[in-house]
């Protein structure tokens, strides 16, 4: 079950438009999962993509910090900061047709287990 999580934050990563219910979905079990890393760094890319710099910064560098993560998935963490220092316009613009809520609990909370229930967009629960 822990790949299924995995690969469909990889697939909402990845895809063009975000399906918010399957982001909620993804952070709902994320600190359910016995390596959370790899799912996290999905996570982290989807933030970018939805210009969350600053969460996205957090989870890799917890990723980065992480004592149960794979040399692979902090080495991907890594990269993915140096996306972050290049000017802004190289984070891929997302084709959502809605804008993300502000006011999210951080991933990272939420990992943790110290945020609220996880909310990508629309009303909390």
């Amino acid at each position: 079950y822990d790949d299924a999580v995995a690969m469909l934050a990889w697939v909402e990563s990845r895809s063009p438009e975000f399906r918010v219910e399957a982001v909620n979905r993804v952070q709902q079990r994320v600190r359910q999962l016995k390596d959370p890393n790899p799912t996290l760094l999905a996570l982290a890319v989807i933030r970018w993509r939805a210009k969350d710099v600053a969460t996205a910064d957090s989870i890799t560098q917890a990723i980065i910090d992480s004592s149960v993560a794979s040399p692979v998935v902090k080495a991907s963490a890594r990269q993915l900061r140096l996306r972050f220092s290049e000017a802004p316009e190289a984070a891929p613009r997302p084709p959502i047709n809605r804008p993300l809520r502000s006011g999210v609990p951080s991933l990272l909370e939420q990992a943790r287990g110290t945020g609220t229930e996880p909310q990508f967009g629309g009303a909390a629960r």
